[in-house]
């Protein structure tokens, strides 16, 4: 339940109201809005969390591996 609200929050499991709906109200905007949730789409679609993925790289290549990954310029090659 949430605090002084009397409801349960949903989270992940709360259904979208429609498909794409949020980008496609941001892409209505016209201020380009929508390429800033495209991440969290890319997150949600593959059920991973950038903390999970900092584990991976840290599980797979050490220290060294988890410096790259959390490098902000090899982050923005990245994409």
């Amino acid at each position: 339940m949430v605090p002084g609200c009397g409801r349960k929050r949903d989270g992940l499991a709360a259904p979208e109201p429609a498909h794409g709906f949020p980008a496609e109200v941001l892409a209505r905007r016209g201020y380009g809005e929508e390429r800033m949730i495209a991440p969290l789409w890319q997150r949600l679609e593959q059920e991973e969390s950038p903390a999970q993925r900092a584990r991976w790289f840290f599980a797979e290549e050490g220290v060294e591996g988890l410096i790259e990954f959390s490098d902000v310029e090899s982050y923005l090659r990245e994409r």
